[in-house]
């Protein structure tokens, strides 16, 4: 099963949407890399979590894993 990595960036005045955001994606089982960057396995689930993001004015994307070396 491939792996997805979640990145986002959401304005400051945001900052209750950011937690849902984060509580969704630990619901999604999905791990956190860094401070808005996250992996998962569930491409729908990080999907649903980029609408969120965008809809505050945020700016998100996904990327498919893939290990080089």
């Amino acid at each position: 099963m491939t792996d997805y990595i979640l990145i986002f960036d959401m304005p400051r005045e945001a900052g209750s949407m950011q937690v849902k955001v984060n509580r969704k994606l630990k619901s999604l089982g999905a791990v956190r890399l860094q401070y808005s960057t996250w992996e998962s396995k569930n491409f729908s689930g990080l999907k649903e979590v980029a609408k969120l993001v965008k809809q505050v004015g945020g700016t998100s994307m996904i990327l498919e894993k893939k290990v080089v070396f």
